[in-house]
């Protein structure tokens, strides 16, 4: 069972740790990096995300890094793993809102893109950080988001897991203004099972999910 266990100056912790928001009581605005545990304990780990977000000033990162990573700095501007959700640039009330490509980060290098791009406000999306064992001597990272794009972490119908740089062990996420993250332990196990039966099943897993539509509901903001 996941956690939050380290955040940024500039985040506030639920009580129980299972939910990261901004501290919207600060002057200043900025950014900050919350760490979850470490990817331990079997072949596979997952962390469900559900992402709730207020307005188009949401952008967020997804990924893995040191246990000593920087908490006030993004993930893409450290050594990390992450992808990156981009933010629209135009109105927060528009849902069909063209951004800048969302991109795969290794290392403070541009690798891809993530297909992760921006999402319609107050639809809560669960999004699904994954390691598992693999040829890499660190594990191999991938981050998929069923309920937003069928395709995200996905190429041709097959996950697309990458190396684990050295050193980073521990999930993590980067923040701004109007963001919650909750960690959704309900849709861990499904997943876990699915990828554990092969690669094939978790995309149909992945295509199911998206085939269901968004869950909709009122974004909550601390």
């Amino acid at each position: 069972m996941y956690s939050f266990s380290k955040i940024g100056s500039r985040a506030k912790l639920s009580k129980d740790g299972n939910s990261c928001s901004y501290n919207n009581s600060l002057p200043d605005r900025g950014k900050y990096t919350a760490l979850l545990g470490p990817a331990v304990g079997g072949d596979v780990c997952i962390v469900a995300l559900n992402l709730e977000n207020g307005d188009e000033r949401g952008a967020t990162e997804f990924g893995m890094a040191p246990k000593d990573a920087d908490l006030e700095k993004s993930l893409h501007e450290q050594k990390s793993i992450c992808v990156e959700r981009n933010i629209s640039k135009s109105t927060a009330s528009s849902l069909t809102a063209e951004s800048k490509p969302s991109s795969v980060w290794i290392d403070m290098q541009e690798v891809a893109e993530s297909g992760f791009n921006y999402f319609p406000i107050r639809i809560t999306n669960p999004v699904l950080l994954v390691w598992r064992k693999g040829e890499s001597p660190y594990g191999e990272w991938a981050l998929f988001a069923p309920k937003h794009n069928r395709n995200c972490g996905c190429v041709d119908g097959k996950p697309i897991f990458r190396p684990v740089p050295d050193g980073c062990t521990h999930f993590a996420v980067t923040g701004r203004e109007q963001v919650r993250f909750t960690v959704n332990h309900k849709a861990v196990d499904e997943a876990k099972a699915a990828l554990k039966a092969g690669d094939a099943e978790f995309v149909a897993y992945l295509f199911k999910k998206f085939s269901e539509g968004p869950e909709l509901g009122c974004c909550v903001v601390a």
